[in-house]
């Protein structure tokens, strides 16, 4: 399942990408031009979240404007509608951490939330923010960009700008990791960084990627990797053997910009290095079921796996 910058959301099925079901979030069948294409005046954030047997996501781009940014939650069984709320979201990834859900890293309000039938919502309050604020205690932390986890500017924004003494971070933060890009689980912590916020006079070279142990106190790197100029990762993943990168060359010729990576854990030596024939999007992956799905800017879904 996935949202889409049309304003619909899809729900496909997963061995043949054959359609189960789509659903329109966007209020109405207005249509305008961003970043040189058209798209809803509502668009959909590529990624939905499935909780209760419902589908969860945000339309829209801020609360301000066209009207508001509608959440809907959408019935896993047919994508019919189960209900709509016009709240003060951003238009982001809605996500979880494992109890209550979340939109750019803002705790979803109860009355938005699923209740059972007494009335009381499935996932009570504990707290308001998933991601640490600022002076939070850095080794337990996981610090967010300030824009929310759609912001594709993280690629090309320095770690954090300041204007009339605010500061606005453009990385992710995990007990003392810091990248563009991060992934982690009980074992690692891998980061992706552009060259200029590592190293000075490095506009031209290549990403870094680099893993560490998960834990706090080790400082050094288990391994770190520089990917070829002008490579910009553009996803990346952890796997139970492998690390999954996908991402996008300058364009030097006819043919494949698009490639998706595996790594060794252990070592960051590349396994399989596939081309993709398109672009991926801004953090477009997923994996599952051994499967490694990749949707592009182009609007096309790819599956990479065995058949």
């Amino acid at each position: 399942m996935f949202g889409s910058r049309d304003g619909w959301v899809y729900c496909l099925r997963a061995d043949d990408g054959t359609e189960v079901w789509r659903t329109r979030a966007a209020p109405a069948e207005q249509y305008v031009v961003a970043f040189g294409q058209v798209e809803s005046a509502w668009p959909v954030p590529g990624s939905v979240a499935v909780k209760d047997g419902l589908v969860l996501l945000s339309a829209g781009r801020s609360h301000g404007v066209d009207g508001g940014l509608p959440f809907l939650a959408l019935r896993l069984s047919d994508g019919s509608t189960a209900w709509v709320r016009n709240r003060g979201y951003i238009g982001d990834v809605p996500i979880s951490d494992g109890s209550d859900l979340f939109i750019g890293g803002v705790k979803v309000a109860d009355e938005d939330l699923p209740r059972d039938r007494a009335g009381q919502p499935t996932s009570p309050a504990a707290h308001t923010c998933l991601f640490a604020p600022k002076g939070h205690e850095e080794i337990t932390a996981l610090i967010g960009p300030r824009a929310g986890l759609s912001e594709a500017g993280m690629m090309t924004q320095p770690p954090w700008t300041a204007h009339k003494g605010h500061q606005r971070s453009h990385a992710f933060r995990y007990r003392g990791r810091r990248g563009s890009l991060l992934a982690f689980d009980g074992a690692a912590t891998v980061v992706a960084n552009i060259p200029e916020w590592v190293e000075k006079n490095a506009k031209d070279a290549g990403m870094i990627l680099t893993a560490y142990e998960s834990r706090p106190d080790r400082a050094e790197p288990t391994w770190s990797v520089r990917l070829a100029a002008g490579e910009r990762v553009h996803g990346l993943a952890l796997a139970a053997d492998a690390v999954v990168v996908c991402g996008a060359a300058e364009a030097t010729g006819p043919g494949p910009r698009g490639f998706v990576r595996l790594l060794t854990r252990d070592t960051g030596t590349t396994i399989i290095d596939r081309p993709l024939d398109g672009v991926p999007g801004w953090d477009p992956m997923a994996l599952a079921g051994g499967r490694i799905y990749v949707s592009s800017s182009d609007g096309r879904m790819f599956c990479l796996g065995e058949r």
